[in-house]
């Protein structure tokens, strides 16, 4: 993910910056504040923009390890954001969020 600029995120990376939108590192809420979700930093995660504006949007908004094992899946399935072969992205496991969280 990057925070304050796409163009050299998409330059190490090497794939252009449209490409490199989605990954804008943004802050997470994972109970939304609109449900009583605080600022404190054991539920605030870093996630990307595209994670950040989609995981609220369905009729009931998935748990947070109910969500990390959708993106999971989809990454495992090669999904989720399409990058060029030539790319130096790496996916990798993400962590634990029960144990990170104490969920």
């Amino acid at each position: 993910m990057w925070q304050d600029a796409a163009e050299p995120f998409a330059k190490s990376h090497r794939i252009s910056v449209a490409q490199a939108r989605p990954f804008q590192c943004t802050a997470e809420h994972l109970k939304a504040r609109q449900d009583g979700g605080s600022d404190g930093p054991r539920n605030i995660a870093a996630a990307c923009i595209r994670c950040n504006r989609t995981r609220h949007k369905g009729k009931k908004t998935p748990e947070p390890m109910q969500y990390q094992e959708l993106v999971q899946k989809r990454l495992d399935r090669g999904g989720w954001v399409s990058l060029p072969a030539k790319t130096t992205l790496k996916r990798s496991n993400p962590p634990d969020l029960a144990r990170l969280f104490e969920l």
